[in-house]
């Protein structure tokens, strides 16, 4: 799905955080009196209703959103979240690695690529869970209809049916708080031990080698052999610094992912948190407290990720 106004031009997309929305919520609901965050508010409701700038949810908003245990604030929270964004939703972040590396394959052996942006972004289900809906029957029952199947696919993956979906998720999510604990905890002892490397060169180059091997190396494996061909035309030989690095360079969401975590490793006395690494390289503007956001909105500014 193209992701455009219509005449070629694409729309800016502005990621906010929960606290962003919950902030612009507040002040929606005349909770707040706070002059920037009204201002922002103003900005973001005349951006989406004019087509400047689309505001896409994750499951990440999702999640957060259905542990509110108060089901009228939560069903506000969730109408206000879809007013904004009009359906639109990003990827998960899962998907998009497994996307970016399938580009990055097809790429070096010849094959025609797309345009990521334009798959990472886009309304209804099929982007918010990373994946198209499917319509079947049971065995021995007949056929359905093409127009019937080609109707019911509409109405699954449209935005209307998204809000639906919102609502009526809660239980399900909050299941995943004591997963979300282990997993810091995990996240904790393997900082531990690179830490034990004093030498700062090394430890980078043994934690990019890791990540390497461990995550981007199957998946290159795996995408390969589903074309037919050979892992060696795509895995990188050995552990050349140069080219691993160019390697991540081509796969924008996986080498910002990689750095972010590299730099949050290295900050030891900051524990690790469940809502780090919510970048994305295909979003233009990031937004955690949504002051200022008329000049991010005007100026085009995108985040840059340095070492």
């Amino acid at each position: 799905m193209n992701v455009s106004r219509g005449s070629g031009e694409m729309f800016k997309f502005v990621y906010l955080d929960q606290n962003a929305w919950i902030c612009l919520l507040r002040e929606y609901e005349g909770k707040m009196h706070d002059v920037d965050i009204k201002r922002s508010l103003e900005v973001v409701l005349k951006a989406s209703e004019n087509g400047d700038a689309v505001f896409p949810l994750s499951l990440i908003h999702l999640k957060e959103t259905s542990r509110r245990l108060d089901q009228q604030k939560r069903d506000r929270f969730f109408d206000f979240l879809f007013r904004v964004s009009k359906g639109y939703a990003i990827v998960p972040f899962v998907r998009i690695i497994d996307i970016e590396i399938n580009q990055v394959v097809r790429k070096q052996v010849g094959l025609p690529t797309v345009d990521l942006k334009c798959v990472v972004v886009g309304k209804g289900l099929p982007f918010i869970l990373g994946a198209r809906a499917e319509i079947s029957k049971k065995r021995n029952s007949p056929d359905i209809p093409a127009s019937l199947k080609k109707a019911l696919l509409e109405k699954v993956e449209s935005p209307e049916t998204l809000l639906w979906c919102m609502k009526s998720s809660t239980l399900e999510f909050r299941k995943g708080r004591r997963i979300e604990r282990k997993i810091l905890e995990t996240l904790e002892n393997i900082r531990k031990e690179d830490m034990m490397i004093k030498d700062k060169d090394l430890r980078r180059r043994i934690n990019m080698a890791k990540f390497l091997v461990n995550t981007i190396n199957p998946k290159l494996a795996k995408f390969t052999y589903a074309l037919g061909l050979d892992p060696e035309l795509v895995i990188p030989k050995g552990i050349d610094k140069e080219q691993i690095e160019k390697l991540f360079q081509n796969m924008p969401s996986l080498y910002t992912t990689w750095v972010l975590t590299y730099i949050r490793d290295n900050q030891s006395q900051r524990k690790i948190d469940k809502n780090d690494l919510r970048a994305c390289p295909f979003i233009d503007c990031f937004m955690s407290i949504p002051l200022n956001l008329r000049s991010r909105l005007c100026s085009g500014s995108s985040p840059s990720f340095g070492r």
